[in-house]
């Protein structure tokens, strides 16, 4: 990706207001970049989500259904979330599929603050690197990778709020469409693992 192409396609303009701070920081140019601060606040908003859910919410709050069809079924959707949703659309520079990511991150927290796995902990346990043990950190890490490299792909985008959709000439190149496919297979191999109980718990 050229160093200007990305600025083009998040539909900056000399004339449009001001963006927000938090958007230019998630779409920046580096899919890189853009990869690693999509894990960072995703995985900031996880830990805030876990640690209010562990005090505020029964446990088994989103125990998933039989065989763990509930929790591989919800990771696969927030990927394709993503992935639709930054293709479809950008709304004042954001990506429509962050949105996504971002409910994922929270119900990711709210599941592990409440011990809603298929396997879960013998009793609930706060924020703890023994988390990494479980397949949804690695699920997380896969929604990161594809809501950065899907960021520049949107097929239409809308100013603001109100004001209709205009069709933008995005186009996927070869270094996205490589770590898409990282992501997809990091997805389905931390789904694998979890619906197997081949990760400890």
């Amino acid at each position: 990706m050229s160093a200007k192409r990305p600025e083009k396609d998040r539909g900056t303009s000399p004339d449009a207001p001001p963006p927000d701070k938090l958007i230019p920081f998630l779409t920046a140019p580096s899919l890189a970049v853009r990869a690693g601060r999509a894990a960072g606040v995703g995985g900031l908003s996880f830990l805030v989500a876990w640690y209010l859910s562990y005090l505020f919410l029964p446990e088994g709050f989103l125990k998933p259904g039989p065989g763990g069809v509930g929790s591989a079924a919800g990771g696969a959707l927030v990927a394709a979330a993503i992935l639709a949703g930054n293709l479809l659309v950008r709304i004042k520079g954001l990506p429509g599929g962050y949105l996504a990511a971002a409910w994922g991150f929270l119900y990711a927290g709210i599941q592990a603050g409440t011990n809603s796995f298929r396997v879960p902990y013998s009793a609930r346990i706060t924020p703890t690197f023994r988390v990494f043990s479980r397949g949804i950190v690695y699920e997380m890490a896969a929604w990161a990778i594809l809501a950065a490299a899907s960021c520049g792909w949107a097929l239409f985008e809308m100013d603001r709020l109100g004001s209709g959709f205009k069709r933008v000439g995005s186009r996927a190149n070869r270094t996205e469409l490589a770590a898409a496919v990282l992501g997809i297979l990091i997805l389905a191999a931390a789904l694998a693992l979890e619906a197997a109980g081949i990760l400890p718990s």
